[in-house]
Formats: structure tokens, sequence, C-alpha cells
């Protein structure tokens, strides 16, 4: 909460950045640890990009919702459980099916990239400085495949 606060006074303090593109975060559904995912959205809102924060416990219909209505170019999603990391590859996979083309950057202690790799339409980052990589690649017009060569 204190992080949350003071990185609030910091953006009052910077005023308006220009917006490099509009993402959401989330942690997959059962994970209530949600400190990286906090991270990473502070770290991508100091970075230029427009955060929507979905929460923890997150389920894919959720995530689907708001790629569907909130006109997002990229989600960012992490779980610190190995339980609960099937939830990405479920939202990457439903993303594509219901033909939503919103790559997922996906990252949390029990995910790496080979899981990663096992799925399209996802990106795996290893730190929030990888979300940001991730998320200039896709705002700039990259499909997932594209920043998954750009950035391996």
């Amino acid at each position: 909460d204190a992080m949350q606060g003071g990185i609030l006074l910091c953006q009052e303090k910077l005023g308006d950045i220009p917006r490099k593109g509009k993402l959401a975060t989330f942690v997959a559904e059962g994970d209530l640890h949600d400190i990286g995912k906090n991270i990473v959205a502070a770290i991508l809102r100091a970075n230029g990009f427009e955060v929507l924060d979905l929460g923890r416990d997150v389920p894919t219909a959720k995530v689907v919702s708001a790629a569907r209505e909130s006109g997002l170019q990229m989600i960012s999603g992490s779980t610190l459980m190995s339980t609960t990391k099937g939830g990405l590859k479920r939202t990457a996979e439903t993303l594509e099916e219901e033909g939503i083309n919103v790559p997922l950057a996906c990252g949390g202690a029990a995910v790496s990239r080979s899981f990663v790799d096992t799925f399209g339409n996802s990106v795996y980052g290893k730190s929030p400085l990888d979300a940001v990589k991730i998320a200039t690649e896709v705002c700039s017009g990259k499909d997932w495949k594209e920043v998954r060569k750009a950035l391996y």
C-alpha cells in the first residue's frame, strides 16, 4: 500500500506522460500473490503505458471481457504458484480462439520461457523490465511471433 501511494505521488509530480499504448495486468485465477503484478503495472505506467489493473485471482472470462471492451493492445499476466500457471495458457488460448488479437505477456516465479513457448499468442518475460520491452514491441505493431523473435 505504501509503494502504491508513493507511485501515485510520483505520477502527480510528473504530470501527464504521453501514452504509448493501453494494457492490462492480472494475476492468474487461484493465485492471490500480486506484488509482482503491482511492480509490473507501476513500471509500465512509469514508461508511458496506460494500465488497467484487473487484480488477482482473475478468471479467464474477465480478462477476455476486458480485452474485448477496453481496446487493449497487450495483457500482462503473472502467477507465483505452479498450480495456477495453467490459467495463463488458458487465457492466451481463449483470446486467440475468440479472435481477440491481444497478446499475453507471461511472467512470475512459476513461469518459464519453456512453459510459455508451449502455447501461442504469448511472450515470456523474466522481469518487470521485460514487460516494458514486450509492450513497446507490441504497441509498435508487432504480433506475438515477431516479438518472440525480436526478444528471444
